[in-house]
């Protein structure tokens, strides 16, 4: 598979299960009118950013080495865990 179609089809499928995650939110209330123009901004925002970042991962790690490439994306856990 492409580098970009990967992250098309990673990017999609996170959305898909985010939509479906939200119906079963205890407490989800509809924006309301008025806001509505900036929860989309957000949301739209949001989505553009996490695409162009999963793409640059994806396109950096076909550039480095298998072996490499498994211990970076190891160390991301790490520092995601140590920096919540």
């Amino acid at each position: 598979m492409k580098p970009k179609m990967r992250t098309a089809v990673i990017f999609g499928g996170s959305a898909m299960v985010a939509s479906l995650v939200t119906l079963f939110e205890a407490d989800a209330t509809p924006p309301d009118a008025a806001h509505i123009g900036t929860v989309v901004f957000i949301v739209i925002g949001l989505g553009v950013v996490l695409a162009v970042k999963n793409m640059i991962v994806q396109i950096g790690l076909a550039r480095v080495l298998a072996n490499r490439a498994s211990i970076i994306m190891l160390f991301d856990l790490v520092v995601t865990a140590l920096s919540s």
